[in-house]
């Protein structure tokens, strides 16, 4: 059967409704009978000491906190409504109420530069939290941001972003922080978020709730906590909260989504090989039926120290080879003597 290895309520802003939550965590934890971890994300002006002692109460052992930035022009450009004073501040009721926690920054914005960045990145040093994810700015369709980047006629600045991230994985190494996936550190092992954790290495997750997706074996034909992405496949649920809402009282319908075996595919080999564990290629070669001839461009990654076999048949990259994951899954791919123009469903 299944098992759960944890819980997360995220999707916005769900540090506002965290008391709806309660019965459904009373009931979810009581049917698992032993102890997982619980995150809540939660902005900065969301915490407050009542907050801190009701979540606790109630089950949710893990706070992630969207901070984004300290800077008050980056807050301004990704449209956040707390300041500095209050993330700290947020901070600091955690730490003294002894919480697990984590928090994000945003890199590419645009006017970041290097400097910029390096005032956030001071900010760790000084807080040491369990856990940081820091993100490279996208661009979301139908969103404020691309809106304003297009009619701002913003330029796009990929070797600026990687330059940041670059910054980003020197200083946090300093601190000797694990990094364990492209944008996730750690303070030490057993701060590693366990639910983000379970995304990487493709296990299956169940989505909940108005625009939630899911990820998830049709045929129940599994073995384990974790199977072959390539028999499973995504799911999610209406965007639109009224029509969510008046299917409450019956069973909300669930849009299967027919990805190709293309994204399948890419989509294991990228979330495995943008993390330390890199990619099982004795599996992938299992699944896919072919062999795997290293392709001149990964032989020269190797000879370069960017790219190294690890003991169990995994490709392993560095953490500054992560950032350019969608070139090296095409490598991958090639090979095993694929093109992605073969990559559809049989």
């Amino acid at each position: 059967g299944f098992e759960i290895s944890s819980i997360y309520f995220g999707g916005g802003t769900p540090g506002l409704f965290s008391e709806e939550y309660r019965p459904i965590l009373k009931k979810m934890l009581s049917n698992i009978g032993r102890p997982i971890e619980v995150t809540l994300e939660a902005n900065p002006n969301d915490i407050t000491p009542e907050k801190l002692d009701s979540w606790r109460e109630m089950g949710i052992n893990r706070i992630s906190l969207g901070l984004q930035s300290f800077q008050s022009e980056g807050l301004a450009y990704l449209t956040r409504d707390h300041d500095s004073s209050q993330s700290i501040k947020a901070i600091e009721l955690l730490q003294d109420r002894d919480w697990t926690y984590s928090f994000d920054l945003i890199y590419g914005w645009y006017g970041q530069d290097l400097e910029k960045w390096l005032l956030d990145l001071r900010y760790i040093e000084q807080i040491r939290p369990d856990h940081v994810s820091m993100y490279n700015l996208s661009y979301e369709a139908n969103t404020p941001l691309l809106k304003s980047k297009l009619r701002k006629n913003i330029p796009d600045q990929p070797d600026l972003d990687f330059e940041l991230y670059s910054q980003a994985c020197d200083f946090m190494n300093s601190l000797g922080y694990i990094h364990y996936e492209l944008a996730s550190w750690a303070k030490t092992e057993s701060d590693l978020a366990q639910h983000n954790s379970a995304y990487w290495r493709d296990c299956f997750f169940v989505g909940v709730g108005p625009g939630a997706y899911g990820w998830f074996p049709k045929s129940f034909d599994i073995s384990g906590s974790c199977f072959n992405s390539i028999d499973t496949q995504r799911y999610h649920y209406t965007k639109n909260i009224n029509q969510y809402s008046q299917e409450s009282q019956k069973p909300n319908e669930i849009f299967w989504e027919q990805a190709d075996l293309r994204a399948k595919i890419t989509d294991k080999i990228g979330c495995s090989l943008r993390t330390r564990s890199g990619v099982d290629i004795l599996s992938l070669s299992t699944t896919l039926s072919k062999s795997f001839e290293t392709s001149p461009i990964i032989m020269h990654g190797i000879e370069n120290g960017g790219v190294f076999w690890d003991s169990k048949d995994r490709l392993v990259f560095s953490e500054l080879e992560w950032f350019r994951e969608n070139s090296w899954v095409s490598e991958v791919l090639d090979s095993f003597g694929i093109n992605f123009s073969d990559l559809t469903e049989k």
